[in-house]
């Protein structure tokens, strides 16, 4: 077999980033006249379209943008926790018996209906930083602790990474959090003559005169453990729901899925969470002097005092922030994803179609004409004739001439390469024998037409992961003699005329040889992408 040749072309093209050229390519037919003199320059296109991985700030904007515009639609649910969670008793000494009689005396009250949105302005500020760094840091994070090579990251590696953002999310944001509770517990009715209650600004200020700036980092340690707790159960069991439904039950990746395993890991993120949040709201609002020492005396004495059921106070309003907040959050997330995976991949592709437009178009003008590509025809394929050459260069331009002016510029190259009809065989055919032979070109060092063996040496060596710098003599040594023989193989299998090189020829050959293959699948992924 051809193996180490599929091999070997792959490794021209290892560097991980995702390739889309299938769209660009397709089946290939030859004529047996050979014809076609071997290229003597290289091309200046790329051997495959490469799409640039999406810059580090779209990770960490998407996800800030994402949860600041979700805020404002659950904000009211996360009032309504608040008042139930800082409400102290059980049974009939409980000033609101749910999420439900909450909603009607807040719309009851004075305030009325924008009672609900109280605390909105820090809330959008507190969501818009913590989750640049919460969902922001996830990923960056678990790629230090995981290679992406060894396969999908294990549970305990996605807690770890969910546990390190949020707990940098939580530290960020502590402050505007504190404002946030501060302003949502306060009563919704007023005796006659005391204070209206106060807004975002001036409880920030209240808190400063009363406690200085400690006063803003109030229960910090509590408020990393609840985003420690929050972000490892929430990412680790949407990323883990997202890909068994898209890998597993092949699902369409999409808002459905997207809507639904947010959902599901909103509720898992509540469920854990809601005690160490009881916990950190009472912290956080408790008078001077202070009625808990710490975090561990507020769970003590909330334990004694109320019993275990305290800690899961809030739990339906606070699922109904969250559930809902996540399914927005991601919703927007992973649309925003998509859109510039879509624009990062046609801009991808238009440049690499504009390079081969240029390499074909030999005199630079800025539009190719029929000689040039009767020639690209020709050099892209030993086996094409000039009569097929002009036949297909005919073909070419009755679909891509648009405007009938004799020459194709390069809108009308790009918009009939991007055309995915079955009509145009001989435009796929020029841009797939254009990529082999970059492909070859790619392999041939010295550019002199021909692969020997040690350039065959070089290409295997350059995609292999050769021993570390601790590696034994008898690794490396196995490692080279490992190179060599399939240098051998490789050799023996496609050099048709036995000078120990291959030329082009034999090369496009050797690639329609291995057609009934499983090697065939290696070589198309090599030079069309995955």
């Amino acid at each position: 077999n051809i193996e180490g040749l599929a091999s070997m072309s792959a490794g021209t093209n290892h560097h991980h980033h995702q390739c889309i050229t299938s769209d660009l390519t397709g089946s290939h037919g030859h004529s047996h006249n050979p014809v076609a003199p071997k290229p003597a320059a290289a091309p200046i296109f790329p051997p495959s379209l490469r799409v640039a991985p999406p810059p580090k700030w779209q990770t960490f904007a998407f996800a800030s943008v994402a949860a600041t515009i979700a805020s404002p639609f659950t904000n009211p649910f996360a009032v309504a926790k608040t008042q139930l969670q800082v409400q102290k008793g059980t049974g009939s000494n409980l000033k609101y018996t749910g999420m439900v009689d909450f909603m009607r005396k807040a719309a009851a009250s004075d305030g009325g209906l924008a009672t609900l949105q109280r605390g909105l302005a820090p809330v959008m500020i507190r969501e818009g930083i913590r989750n640049l760094f919460r969902i922001g840091l996830y990923q960056p994070v678990l790629g230090q602790i995981h290679d992406p090579d060894d396969g999908p990251a294990p549970v305990y590696k996605r807690m770890i990474a969910g546990a390190a953002s949020g707990a940098c999310g939580a530290v960020a944001c502590n402050p505007f959090e504190i404002v946030r509770i501060r302003v949502q517990a306060q009563a919704l009715e007023t005796a006659a003559g005391a204070a209206s209650p106060l807004g975002p600004r001036g409880m920030s200020s209240l808190i400063f005169q009363n406690e200085g700036m400690r006063g803003f980092y109030k229960a910090g340690m509590a408020s990393v453990a609840l985003g420690m707790v929050c972000t490892s159960v929430n990412l680790t069991s949407y990323t883990l729901l997202h890909e068994m439904s898209v890998h597993k039950f092949n699902m369409k990746d999409g808002p459905i899925v997207d809507s639904t395993c947010a959902l599901a890991s909103g509720f898992l993120a509540t469920l854990a969470m809601n005690p160490v949040d009881v916990t950190r709201t009472r912290l956080m609002t408790q008078p001077s002097p202070p009625i808990y020492r710490n975090g561990f005396d507020a769970v003590k004495q909330i334990f004694l005092s109320e019993g275990p059921s305290a800690f899961m106070k809030g739990f339906f309003p606070s699922f109904c922030r969250v559930g809902p907040h996540f399914v927005l959050t991601f919703l927007l997330l992973e649309q925003m994803r998509r859109f510039a995976r879509k624009y990062n991949e046609e801009r991808g592709q238009r440049a690499y179609l504009t390079s081969l437009f240029e390499a074909i178009d030999a005199d630079k003008s800025g539009e190719i004409d029929r000689g040039e590509l009767e020639q690209a025809l020709l050099e892209a394929d030993p086996l094409r004739d000039g009569a097929k050459a002009k036949e297909e260069t005919d073909f070419i331009f009755s679909v891509a001439d648009q405007d009938g002016s004799g020459e194709i510029d390069l809108d009308e190259f790009v918009r009939a390469a991007k055309s995915e009809s079955p009509d145009h065989p001989p435009l796929v055919t020029l841009l797939r024998g254009q990529q082999l032979l970059a492909t070859f070109r790619s392999i041939d060092l010295d550019g002199n037409g021909t692969i020997d063996e040690d350039e065959l040496l070089a290409a295997l060596r350059a995609m292999r992961d050769a021993p570390g710098s601790h590696a034994s003599k008898r690794q490396v040594d196995e490692f080279e003699r490992s190179l060599r023989m399939d240098v051998h193989k490789i050799m023996t299998e496609v050099d048709e005329d036995g000078d120990r090189t291959i030329d082009f020829g034999e090369f496009a050959r050797a690639y329609d040889k291995m057609g009934e293959l499983e090697e065939h699948r290696l070589f198309e992924q090599a030079v069309k992408g995955p």
